[in-house]
């Protein structure tokens, strides 16, 4: 069952963030003049880090082609197609080193947040920035939450991963309930327009995992964390 088209339709970014969240990362970050965004989805972050870089150049990553083909499309509609490419690729092939590197919500393509730092490490000059956006727990989670996110760390056991990797962190910030209340309803909108009952089904069954009382509103957490590689 491929959710992902109806799932993804009403969403501007594949994570809880707001606008004015975004731009507020984007300011965190520059200036930057080469962008690499690994795991980028369709886009929309690398296109507006772009856009509040005059003259820098960026490139997104994804596995999935669908999704590079509406990054494209939506870099060709704010004429910004000589800039930016996207690439269907898996991300851990990349190569090259940046002034800027991101990801949000990828750490499953390393396996941990240690390996994913370590990895995106090697792929940032001296001095260079990232924004990494990944899970913590805000609060124990019951066993059933535990099922479905595996083992996250802390909030502060995050900041103590980041600077081992390597990074001397610039700030840190979480997505608010308000956030995640948009993320996770807005996400769930296509799946229960459909007059598919497997959609409808599947958008009742992420509605109970996020608001039941053994839900994980408020357990979940997404840390965004801006860092700079620390000097060899």
């Amino acid at each position: 069952m491929n959710f992902r088209p109806l799932a993804y339709k009403y969403l501007t970014f594949n994570t809880p963030l707001s606008d004015a969240h975004a731009d507020a990362l984007a300011r965190r970050c520059s200036p930057a003049t080469n962008i690499l965004d690994l795991g980028c989805g369709w886009g929309e972050l690398l296109l507006r880090l772009v856009t509040a870089n005059p003259g820098s150049v960026g490139v997104g990553i994804d596995n999935d082609p669908a999704l590079v083909a509406r990054a494209t499309g939506l870099a060709g509609e704010r004429e910004l197609g000589s800039r930016v490419t996207f690439e269907a690729a898996d991300a851990k092939n990349v190569e090259g080193t940046y002034d800027l590197v991101v990801s949000i919500g990828a750490t499953h393509i390393w396996g941990s947040d240690a390996e994913a730092l370590a990895f995106l490490r090697e792929h940032l000059v001296s001095g260079g920035k990232l924004l990494f956006g990944t899970g913590i727990y805000m609060k124990p989670p019951s066993p059933g939450i535990k099922d479905i996110f595996g083992e996250l760390p802390t909030y502060d056991e995050l900041q103590t991963i980041v600077g081992d990797a390597g990074f001397t962190i610039v700030s840190t910030d979480l997505a608010s309930l308000e956030e995640w209340d948009d993320f996770t309803s807005t996400w769930r909108r296509g799946l229960e327009e459909s007059t598919d009952k497997d959609m409808q089904a599947l958008a009742r069954e992420r509605k109970a995992e996020y608001e039941d009382e053994e839900g994980y509103r408020g357990v979940l957490g997404l840390c965004y964390v801006v860092a700079q590689r620390a000097a060899a």
